[in-house]
């Protein structure tokens, strides 16, 4: 797997949080991006979006689809989970230092 990448049965998808995504998820399960917890039904819809959101010519799967590929791909998760990882760690190494404080 490519960095920001996914293979799915041979075909390389982007992978990446855009607003897009991050509205279609909103869309699809009424909740703010904001809420998306560590639950196997956020974490895969976040997936599902992030994937039709970033590729709209080549990933053409419906959620049921969607789901029967990862019934039968485990990597997908796993990769999945590689991926949030990473971005976690890319944030927290540029998340703001607090403020200095300057003494005169």
């Amino acid at each position: 797997m490519k960095e920001n990448t996914i293979k799915i049965d041979g075909v390389e998808y982007i992978l990446k949080q855009s607003f897009r995504s991050l509205m279609q998820f909103e869309t699809m399960t009424g909740k703010f991006a904001t809420e998306v917890n560590q639950s196997i039904n956020d974490l895969t819809i976040l997936l599902y979006c992030m994937l039709s959101a970033n590729n709209k010519e080549s990933f053409k799967f419906s959620y049921d689809e969607f789901i029967t590929l990862l019934d039968t791909n485990e990597n997908i998760m796993t990769d999945f989970s590689t991926y949030l990882v990473q971005q976690a760690k890319a944030a927290q190494t540029t998340e703001p230092n607090k403020k200095k404080v300057i003494k005169k």
